[in-house]
């Protein structure tokens, strides 16, 4: 089990040893990731005649199933084009961009971000690749969630990790990125899912500020986070006893982070203990 309490105070202590920047790299990544929400849908006219007939019983059964047809069609044709553009959009512009931040994120955990990170994506010389695979991990997902919807979120669970590899390799094909995200993420899913449902509260605390607090405080912890549970599943941080972290240019040594105290992190030497031979726990 993914110990949430050691990566979010490590998420935090990077977030807060490069503040400003980011913020800025927090407001980045939201706008690549997006939102999921729903939201209900305005009609108006007589609902209790939605053919708009003004009283008229003499329209015959075939009029009726014609008129039918037509408004599905219509609306078919039409969930088809925003579905085209939305991928269009997330493959070209948005899956790059979020390459990039996610890039930034991990640097930031090593302490040795750059703003020019947030371009990796556009600038490594592999945009087509990672447009390429944006475009089929986003597609699948898509079609998985046509089936009750939960098997997509499964699955966005189980490529989670596919815009860190890209960020480390951007050369990687679709299929062994799909392959080594489904891998990290093999009996990490709900702890995952876990992790990530536990920043609700700060979430629906910043709905009273409009915002700003997502902005200023809960995005950047959020995605620092993101990227420490990355580095905890590769097994490219160090989270063991005795290990060393180096945020910001500031060595914590073995010491563990006292959360009580966000100014001066402090690692105690507990860390992640694992309980077999593979670092699992």
């Amino acid at each position: 089990m993914i110990d949430r309490g050691e990566l979010k105070s490590r998420g935090m202590a990077a977030f807060q040893n490069n503040y400003w920047p980011c913020v800025g790299a927090g407001l980045l990544t939201t706008i690549a990731v997006g939102t999921r929400g729903g939201g209900g849908y305005r009609s108006s006219g007589n609902y209790g005649n939605p053919f708009g007939n003004t009283g008229s019983s003499s329209q015959s059964t075939e009029e009726v199933i014609i008129t039918v047809l037509i408004v599905l069609g219509i609306i078919l044709v039409a969930t088809l084009v925003i579905m085209a553009i939305s991928l269009a959009i997330k493959s070209f512009l948005l899956g790059p961009l979020e390459v990039g931040c996610r890039k930034y994120w991990v640097n930031n955990a090593d302490g040795c971000a750059r703003g020019e990170d947030l371009l990796f994506g556009f600038k490594c010389g592999s945009y087509m690749n990672i447009v390429k695979v944006t475009f089929f991990k986003t597609l699948f997902i898509m079609l998985w969630s046509l089936l009750l919807w939960i098997p997509g979120v499964i699955k966005s669970y189980e490529w989670f990790m596919v815009p860190y590899l890209l960020a480390e390799d951007p050369t990687l094909t679709w299929a062994e990125a799909k392959e080594k995200s489904s891998t990290m993420m093999d009996g990490y899913k709900m702890d995952t899912f876990i992790l990530l449902l536990s920043f609700i509260g700060w979430q629906v605390l910043s709905l009273f500020t409009c915002g700003i607090l997502s902005i200023f405080y809960v995005n950047p912890y959020y995605y620092a986070t993101q990227a420490e549970l990355y580095m905890y599943l590769d097994g490219s941080a160090n989270y063991g006893a005795g290990m060393s972290a180096n945020y910001g240019g500031q060595n914590y040594g073995s010491q563990g982070f006292d959360d009580q105290n966000f100014s001066n992190p402090n690692y105690t030497s507990q860390g992640y203990t694992p309980n077999n031979n593979n670092g699992q726990f």
